[in-house]
């Protein structure tokens, strides 16, 4: 299932919005989400089945008064002392997982449990989580008709699980399931390793929500059914059809921003992290995903620093470090994002 992971956070987004809009325990037949609460956040994973590590993970935040959508996406290699050794954040769940019975309500309390981590790292409220193991999402994307992408690059490779070579050009085009599979399988051919391909991952993610949004209500239902016997969630669906409606209608009206927990990739002891910055990753969760954004400060982001490992001065630098550039991309400016390759 290790081949299938990069497909899970675009069909995760894909399902947020039809959450939020399909009733998320915030709303009601007769009232509209901004009568109840401004700031939603979700945490959202992919997780594979056979060893349950979530290589997938991103926090999102759903503005209902000023209809906007803010995605931050968590480097699966992140340092958290917490975590089983290695110590990443991706060993959170799995780790929960192994400890409890494998059952769907076992795999709920290591979400809860992850959940919970979460926020108190990052000193912001989460309201809901959602997860899905990695299977069955080429289906679903062909099940949508397939989704129109441009690729950055051309991307060749030797596909070791099918035996066969890959090659996809670069430029516009419709990605069928399978399509959609070998540019999310890409690995090599970018400079800067995981975070060139969660940089990728922006450009399925936008072409699917839009996609979702030109798709009519029946099809939609079918899709968010099918997406939902794989969801292990704490968010109730009951009203899922009727609130697909909303989302069919809001979601041009809606504003997206993407963005990277802010930080760098480190080897310690010949093992690679990803080293979140302090000061930058205070700034982009008060400022969209804090309820009280004026008074979130880089104090309430990681109180008991287990984002940085005691000793290291490689991961301190960073850590510390006040002027740490970042990017945040609107959907619209997407397409001029430069993923940088090798060579």
């Amino acid at each position: 299932m290790k081949h299938k992971r990069w497909l899970t956070l675009p069909l995760l987004l894909l399902a947020i919005f039809l959450l939020i809009f399909a009733g998320c325990g915030c709303l009601s037949a007769e009232t509209p989400p901004q009568a109840e609460k401004k700031l939603h956040n979700f945490l959202i994973a992919g997780y594979d089945e056979a060893a349950c590590n979530t290589d997938v993970l991103a926090l999102v935040s759903y503005d209902a008064a000023a209809h906007t959508v803010s995605v931050m996406q968590i480097p699966r290699d992140t340092y958290l002392s917490s975590a089983p050794y290695p110590h990443k954040i991706n060993a959170v769940f799995a780790a929960a997982c192994a400890a409890r019975e494998d059952s769907l309500q076992g795999k709920r309390e290591a979400m809860s449990l992850l959940q919970r981590t979460i926020c108190e790292t990052f000193g912001v409220p989460i309201d809901h989580y959602i997860a899905v193991s990695l299977q069955d999402f080429v289906q679903m994307i062909d099940r949508m008709g397939g989704v129109e992408v441009t690729l950055p690059f051309d991307m060749s490779y030797w596909d070791e699980a099918r035996q066969r070579t890959v090659a996809l050009k670069a430029g516009k085009q419709t990605l069928n399931g399978r399509m959609a599979e070998q540019f999310v399988r890409f690995r090599r051919g970018y400079a800067e390793g995981d975070l060139g391909r969660i940089d990728a991952q922006k450009l399925l993610i936008a072409a699917l929500l839009d996609k979702a949004g030109e798709m009519n209500i029946s099809v939609m239902g079918v899709v968010f059914t099918e997406m939902r016997e794989h969801m292990v969630t704490d968010v109730g669906a009951s009203e899922a059809l009727t609130y697909l409606a909303h989302f069919l209608k809001d979601y041009r009206h809606t504003k997206l921003t993407f963005m990277n927990l802010p930080g760098e990739a480190v080897t310690e002891r010949q093992i690679s992290y990803y080293a979140a910055n302090r000061a930058a990753s205070a700034e982009l969760l008060g400022r969209y995903f804090s309820p009280r954004p004026d008074t979130y400060r880089a104090a309430d982001f990681d109180p008991r620093r287990a984002l940085v490992r005691p000793g290291s001065v490689s991961m301190r630098q960073v850590y510390e470090r006040q002027q740490m550039p970042y990017h945040i991309f609107t959907k619209e400016e997407l397409q001029d994002m430069h993923i940088k390759t090798k060579g």
